[in-house]
């Protein structure tokens, strides 16, 4: 069986703070000042934000998976990787996963040092040591058809991957779902400008200024797989979502 570390990253909506600007720079709205200021002053305005969301279904997922050797020879070490490895590039292209969507991100080979099996301590307690070489070689493959992550994996894994570094769910084309979160952005924020204006014995008028600012990308990921299993892999999409903030800046109505 194998285990797997299941991280979860959701973007972060953040609380908006509200105030009042005024005359001689920004007021707070516990302490409002309204009325027009001698002429030249800044404009009277209120300062709010305003925060979206939407959520959607993953449609695409990223696979990042390899193999990884060890040998106190160089060369036997990185013929190892090179037969697992070609193992299990076929083993993927069998699952009619496009060239395209298969692209190696990680070949690197180092020197580790760990105690030998085959040595006793010396006289002084000391382990010896024996070195080793480490080669790693992994690609990042796209799946449009979630349905067959599972399967996918499963069958990398049976041809001799030994190392998935990551699963990634994502929404390939977020356009819709940040125009969603704008929409419910601009929302709130307006409902917020009408109630302390209410509130204030104001009235809201055209707006001064707006600004927006973008959750991060929406990703669920399962981390660190290891083994081998019967059956295709378990694994959830989930559902993924997008933020919107906003900083908007409206007039006061005479």
């Amino acid at each position: 069986m194998f285990a797997k570390r299941v991280a979860v990253f959701f973007p972060l909506v953040l609380a908006g703070a509200v105030a009042l600007a005024g005359c001689g720079g920004a007021v707070s709205a516990g302490a409002p000042s309204l009325g027009q200021g001698p002429t030249g002053e800044s404009p009277r305005v209120i300062n709010v934000s305003g925060s979206g969301k939407a959520t959607a279904a993953p449609d695409v997922a990223y696979l990042t998976l390899g193999v990884e050797t060890r040998d106190e020879d160089a060369a036997a070490a990185v013929a190892d990787s090179t037969e697992r490895m070609t193992a299990v590039m076929a083993a993927l292209e069998a699952q009619d996963i496009p060239a395209e969507d298969i692209q190696t991100v990680v070949y690197r080979m180092y020197l580790e040092q760990v105690p030998s099996p085959r040595q006793a301590p010396t006289p002084s307690g000391e382990t010896p040591l024996v070195e080793r070489y480490v080669v790693t070689n992994q690609v990042r493959v796209t799946l449009r058809d979630l349905d067959a992550v599972g399967d996918v994996l499963q069958e990398a894994l049976a041809a001799g991957a030994n190392r998935v570094a990551d699963i990634a769910f994502a929404v390939e084309d977020t356009t819709a779902l940040r125009r969603e979160a704008r929409e419910a952005a601009i929302a709130d924020a307006r409902a917020k400008a009408d109630q302390l204006a209410a509130g204030l014995g104001a009235v809201v008028g055209a707006v001064h200024s707006v600004s927006e600012y973008g959750g991060a990308e929406p990703v669920y990921g399962v981390r660190e797989v290891y083994g081998l299993g019967g059956g295709g892999v378990p694994v959830s999409a989930g559902e993924l979502a997008v933020a919107v903030e906003i900083q908007v800046s409206f007039f006061i109505a005479e």
